[in-house]
C-alpha cells in the first residue's frame, strides 16, 4: 500500500512538472498602443517657500530586451503634448525640453537632452505655504486630443529632531547609562503613515592632500557574519524615526582613515542627516514595484500602482530634509583626524 501511494504521488508530481514544461508562460503582458504613460515628479527640499522641480515624461507603453525596467529613450518619448502643470494655485504652462537645442552650420540641431526628453517649467515655481504642503494638479493634452491628468500634495517640511543634545558637536562618549547607545533622529509621531521615508547620515570629511571631499554613509549597525563586520542600513519605512547605534558611528569614524596615508591629512568638516519624504502617491508605486514590506514575496498578479486619470503612470512628489552637526573637536582628535578650527 504505501509503495502504490509512493507511485500515485511521483505520477502526480510528474505530471505537474509536465504541465509547467509544457505551459507557454510569459511574465510579460501585451503591449496597448492606444494607452498613454505620464511619469511626473516634483522635488522639493526642505525650507520654507522653496522653490521645487517639476520633470514630466510622455510615452506610450514599450517593450525592453529580456525584463529589467529600463527608461524610456527620447524616440519613445511624445513631443507636442499641452501641458498646464497648477502649484499652490498658480498654473504654469511645461516645456518641452525638445526645443533645448541649437542649430548647427549644416541646418541639423543638436539637442540638450540626451536619452530622454522631458517637460519642465522655465518658471522659477514658488510655494505660498510656510509648511511646505501645497496641493498640485496636471492637465496633459496630447496630440491627438487625448486628456491625462491627476493631482498630488507636496509633503510637509520635517523638523528633525535627536534624542541627544550635543553642545560641542556629535561625540559617541556619553552616558550609555543615561542616553543609552543610540543616537535617534525623528522628525513627526506617524504624521502620515502612507508616506515613505529614506533616511541617510553620513559624515563629511576632506583629504588636505588632495583636496578632495567625500561622504561616509553611517549605517544603523554593524552584524558579525563569518568574522566580517557587515553595515546594516536603513531600508525605506513608514515610521517616525531611526536610530544609530554609537559602535557603529564609531566603526564608520574610524574607517575615515583609509582615505588617507596618514589620519591627520584627513579634516572632518561635520556630519548630515537627511530624510526624503515620499508622498502617499510616490510610495505606493514604490512598494508596488519593490515590495519593500515584504521582500520574501513574489507577486504575478499585482499592478503598479497609478494615478493618473485617462492614461498610466505616477504624478507624485517628494521632499528632501536635512540637518547638519558639528563633530566634537575631541572625538575627531581621538581618531588622529583635523577639525575646521585646527
Amino acid at each position: 500500500m504505501k509503495i502504490r501511494f509512493a507511485y500515485i504521488s511521483l505520477l502526480i508530481t510528474l505530471s505537474l512538472l509536465n504541465i509547467a514544461c509544457e505551459e507557454d508562460f510569459n511574465p510579460k503582458t501585451a503591449i496597448r498602443n492606444d494607452l498613454y504613460i505620464a511619469n511626473c515628479t516634483i522635488s522639493t527640499y526642505g525650507g520654507v517657500y522653496s522653490s521645487p522641480s517639476v520633470k514630466l515624461v510622455l510615452s506610450r507603453p514599450y517593450d525592453v530586451n529580456g525584463f529589467v525596467a529600463q527608461n524610456p529613450d527620447s524616440s519613445m518619448c511624445i513631443n507636442g503634448a499641452e501641458v498646464i502643470f497648477t502649484y499652490a494655485n498658480k498654473d504654469y504652462v511645461l516645456v518641452d525640453s525638445v526645443q533645448l537645442r541649437d542649430k548647427l552650420d549644416d541646418g541639423t540641431y543638436r539637442y540638450y537632452y540626451k536619452k530622454l526628453h522631458y517637460y519642465y517649467s522655465p518658471k522659477m515655481l514658488m510655494s505660498k505655504s510656510e509648511y511646505g504642503r501645497d496641493n498640485c494638479k496636471i492637465v496633459v493634452k496630447m496630440p491627438d486630443g487625448h486628456i491625462l491628468s491627476a493631482e498630488t500634495t507636496t509633503p510637509l517640511i520635517l523638523q528633525i529632531e535627536s534624542n541627544r543634545t550635543f553642545n560641542h558637536g556629535i561625540t559617541t562618549n556619553v552616558n550609555s547609562f543615561y542616553w543609552g547607545t543610540s543616537l535617534t533622529f525623528s522628525w513627526g509621531e506617524d504624521i502620515f503613515p502612507d508616506h515613505l521615508f529614506f533616511s541617510k547620515f553620513s559624515i563629511n570629511a576632506t583629504n588636505l592632500k588632495t583636496g578632495q571631499s567625500f561622504d561616509v554613509e553611517i549605517p544603523l549597525k554593524y552584524v558579525s557574519k563569518n568574522g566580517q563586520s557587515i553595515p546594516v542600513y536603513p531600508n525605506p519605512n513608514n515610521g517616525p524615526s531611526v536610530s544609530y547605534e554609537y559602535s557603529a558611528i564609531d566603526f564608520a569614524m574610524k574607517s575615515i582613515a583609509s582615505f588617507a596615508s596618514d589620519p591627520s591629512d584627513i579634516r572632518i568638516n561635520g556630519a548630515s542627516f537627511i530624510i526624503t519624504d515620499y508622498d502617499r502617491n510616490l510610495a505606493a508605486y514604490y512598494s508596488s514595484t519593490n515590495g519593500y514590506l515584504d521582500s520574501y514575496s513574489i507577486r504575478l498578479d499585482e499592478n503598479t500602482y497609478s494615478n493618473i486619470i485617462g492614461g498610466l503612470g505616477i504624478f507624485g512628489s517628494y521632499k528632501v530634509n536635512s540637518r547638519t552637526f558639528s563633530v566634537d573637536r575631541d572625538y575627531v582628535h581621538s581618531f588622529g583626524y583635523k577639525t575646521n578650527a585646527d
